[in-house]
C-alpha cells in the first residue's frame, strides 16, 4: 500500500467522494487544502478571484469538513500557499508516492498539477471524477469531440446512466508521522481577510439538510414554473452553491431527484431539475476541450467582438449605477448577497455587453469575485454564450431590458427591494 496525499479542492465532503475512497486504500493518508494567496490579489481584470461572500461560504465548508474528519480520527491540514509549492514540500518530506485529487476544470488548477508533475516526475498523480454526473472515460461521441451545441450534447447525455452515489468511506487511514509543514487555523485566515454573512451556510451538513428539506414537500413539482423569477428563496433549488463548492455531490442530487419522482411522481419540473444538471455538465466537459479559449476575448468565434473596456462604464455597472433600473437592482442584489438568479445574471450580462458595449471578460471576472456559487466552467461559459463567442453558433444573446422589466418586474417589487426605484 502506498503513502498518499489527498488534495481537497472542489470536493469538500465525505459522502459520495470516489477520490477519497481511492485515497483511503493507502498505508497513510495526508489530507490537505490550500488557500492560495493569489485568490485575494486583483486579477488582470481588476477584481480578486475570491470575494467576501464565497470566502465566507468556503470558511464554513472547511470548518464542517474539519469536524467530520475529526470524528473519523483524521485531520485536515490547511495551508496558505500555492498548491504547487505547498504540495511539493509535503510530498518530499513525507515520502508521498501518490497524489489524488478531484478532476480539475480550471486552467489555474491544471497548471498547478502540471507544474507539480514536471517538478516531481516520480510522483503518481491521479485525478478522479467527483464533480460531474459522468466519468470522463464513459463520455463518447462519434468524432471524440464535444457537440457544438448543448442540445446535441443533451440528446446524448439523457441516455447515459448516472453513476450511483457512494456512501462515505468507512475507514480512513491515519496521517503520516512526519508532515512538518505547519497549517493555519480558520480563525487566523478570518483575521487576515475580511468576511461577510451569507444567505446560505457552507458545508456538507448544511447541504444535506437543505437537500432533505427541499425534497420533503412540493417545491420540486413547481420548479420549472418559478425558475425564471428574479427573487424569492423558494423560486430556485438553491443547490448550486453546495454543488460548486463540492459540499454536495451532483450524483447524490440526481439520485434524490429520481427517488422523489418514484415516490411522488415526476413532471416537467422534476425533469427540468435534471436538465439544469446537464447544462452544468455540458459546460464542465466543454471547458476541458476548449481550455484557454474559455478565457479568450474571441473565444471560439470566427471574429472577435466589437466591445471594449472603458473603466468608467464598467465600474458604473459593478456599482449598480447604470441608466437601467432593473440592471441596477440585479447588481445591487449580487453585491449585497453573493447571489443572483439565472435570469438576473443573463439580464446583467446582456446589458454590460450590448447596452454598455463592454468587454465580456471583465463582467465574467466580477461575477467570479461576487458569486457564492461560482463555477469556472459555468460562469465563463455562460458569459461567452451571451457575448456570442462560445460554442453555440447562433451568436450572442441580447435581452430587451424593457421587455424583461415588463415580464419579470411589472410592479417594481424587485427593484424596490433592491434599491433601484
Amino acid at each position: 500500500m502506498s503513502r498518499t496525499l489527498y488534495w481537497f479542492t472542489h470536493d469538500l465532503r465525505l459522502d459520495d467522494n470516489p477520490a477519497l475512497h481511492q485515497a483511503a486504500n493507502s498505508e497513510s493518508l495526508l489530507l490537505v487544502y490550500c488557500v492560495n494567496p493569489e485568490w485575494f490579489a486583483p486579477s488582470r481584470y481588476g477584481s480578486p478571484s475570491l470575494g467576501p461572500h464565497r470566502w465566507r461560504f468556503l470558511q464554513q465548508a472547511l470548518a464542517d469538513l474539519v469536524t467530520s474528519l475529526d470524528k473519523v480520527g483524521q485531520h485536515l491540514l490547511i495551508l496558505n500557499d500555492r498548491p504547487r509549492i505547498a504540495l511539493a514540500e509535503l510530498v518530499s518530506k513525507n515520502a508521498i508516492q501518490r497524489l489524488i485529487c478531484s478532476r480539475q476544470f480550471g486552467m489555474d488548477e491544471k497548471s498547478e498539477l502540471r507544474g507539480l508533475s514536471m517538478q516531481m516526475p516520480e510522483l503518481k498523480i491521479v485525478e478522479v471524477d467527483t464533480y460531474t454526473l459522468f466519468n470522463q472515460q464513459d463520455i463518447h461521441f462519434a468524432d471524440d469531440e464535444m457537440p457544438a451545441t448543448y442540445s446535441k450534447f443533451r440528446r446524448h447525455a439523457e441516455k447515459w446512466s448516472t453513476i450511483p452515489a457512494l456512501p462515505a468511506p468507512k475507514n480512513i487511514p491515519p496521517p503520516p508521522k512526519v508532515v512538518s509543514k505547519k497549517g493555519k487555523t480558520l480563525s487566523s485566515f478570518i483575521a487576515e481577510h475580511s468576511t461577510t454573512e451569507n444567505l446560505l451556510t457552507g458545508g456538507e451538513a448544511a447541504a444535506q439538510t437543505h437537500l432533505s428539506q427541499y425534497f420533503a414537500g412540493d417545491l420540486p413539482l413547481s420548479y420549472k414554473v418559478v425558475r425564471n423569477e428574479l427573487d424569492g428563496f423558494v423560486n430556485s433549488s438553491k443547490m448550486s452553491s453546495w454543488l460548486n463548492m463540492g459540499c454536495l455531490s451532483v450524483r447524490r442530487l440526481r439520485m434524490r431527484i429520481q427517488d422523489y419522482e418514484a415516490e411522488r411522481g415526476g413532471n416537467d419540473s422534476t425533469y427540468w431539475l435534471f436538465i439544469e444538471l446537464l447544462w452544468r455538465e455540458y459546460f464542465l466537459w466543454l471547458a476541458l476541450q476548449t481550455k484557454s479559449k474559455l478565457f479568450n476575448f474571441q473565444g471560439s468565434a470566427a471574429q472577435p467582438p466589437s466591445t471594449v473596456y472603458q473603466r468608467e462604464k464598467f465600474e458604473s455597472w459593478c456599482q449598480a449605477d447604470t441608466p437601467y433600473s432593473l440592471v441596477n437592482a440585479c447588481m445591487f442584489q449580487l453585491n449585497e448577497t453573493g447571489y443572483l438568479s439565472n435570469r438576473g445574471r443573463q439580464i446583467a450580462a446582456s446589458c454590460l455587453i450590448n447596452e454598455l458595449g463592454q468587454d465580456w471578460r471583465f463582467g465574467a471576472a466580477w461575477f467570479e469575485n461576487q458569486l457564492v456559487d461560482y463555477n469556472v466552467a459555468v460562469n465563463w461559459g455562460n458569459w461567452q454564450y451571451i457575448a456570442g463567442v462560445g460554442a453555440d453558433p447562433r451568436g450572442g444573446r441580447h435581452f430587451n431590458l424593457s421587455k424583461q422589466t415588463e415580464l419579470y418586474d411589472p410592479l417594481g417589487q424587485y427593484r424596490r427591494r433592491w434599491g433601484s426605484v
